[in-house]
C-alpha cells in the first residue's frame, strides 16, 4: 500500500474498519511478518543524479551462430 506511514486512523478510514482493528493488525504484522520498513528517497530533492550500472555474468552461456 502506498503511503505506509499513514496513521492508523487514516488507514482505518480508507479501509472502512475501526482504528483499533488497524492498530491490532499492524502490531501483529510487525511482530510476525514485517522484517523492516524501507524508505525510497527522492534523489533529486537530495541533490543527487542517479546512474544505474548493470553487470551480467555470461559464463556458461553459448553464443548461437547467425545464419
Amino acid at each position: 500500500m502506498k503511503g505506509s506511514k499513514r496513521s492508523d486512523r487514516e488507514l482505518a478510514k480508507v479501509l472502512r474498519v475501526s482504528q483499533p482493528t488497524i492498530t491490532r493488525m499492524r502490531r501483529k504484522l510487525e511482530e510476525n511478518a514485517i522484517a523492516e520498513y524501507t524508505i525510497i528517497p527522492n534523489w533529486d530533492a537530495l541533490g543527487f543524479e542517479l546512474m544505474a550500472v548493470t553487470f551480467v555474468d555470461m559464463r556458461g552461456v553459448s553464443q548461437s551462430k547467425e545464419t
